[in-house]
This record gives structure tokens, sequence and C-alpha cells, in this order.
């Protein structure tokens, strides 16, 4: 959604939830039809690539899986160099 006043809206959900971290990202967004691909530079982490696929309501999730790993393919990404998991949840173990 397009939020109007990002710093009221931090306001807003801090007070209710607290914050616990803070990921800092510069995205740059390339699409390949309907998929869309980012690649993040991640302060203290690195840089990666997520590829969102964008299924219609009468598309199987087997489909986007199928164009993920397309795509992965013509990039050179295995399914060993994925990871599992968010930012916060790299960004925490690391500071472990």
């Amino acid at each position: 959604m397009k939020v109007e006043n990002a710093p009221a809206l931090k306001e807003v959900l801090a007070s209710e939830s607290g914050i616990i971290s803070v990921v800092k990202k510069r995205r740059r967004l390339f699409m390949v039809n309907q998929t869309r691909l980012h690649l993040d530079k991640v302060d203290g982490l690195g840089e990666f690539l997520e590829i969102e696929g964008v299924l219609s309501e009468n598309q199987p999730i087997d489909k986007g899986e199928k164009i993920a790993f397309e795509i992965m393919k013509k990039l050179g990404v295995s399914k060993s160099d994925l990871i599992d998991g968010s930012y916060i949840d790299l960004i925490e173990y690391n500071g472990r």
C-alpha cells in the first residue's frame, strides 16, 4: 500500500509493538514477465537476489516455482545457494 506519511506510521507501529531491529537496504527491481527480481544491498549483510513470482488467481503455486527455478538456472543460481529466512533473521544470527 502507498504510505503518505512514513514517519507517522513508524511512530504508531513503534508505540504499539516496539522496534525490534532495523533493516537498511537498497533495492533495484527488475521485471521478467510476471516475475520480480529484487537486487538488494543490505547493510551489514551484503548483496542478495530475491525472486518473487506474481501469480494470477488461476495459476497454481507450482507454476510460480517452475518459473523461479527456470530463472535461477539462467542466472546460475543453484538450490544450495538459497537462504531460508528474512534479513532480520540473518542480522540477528550474525549478531550472536
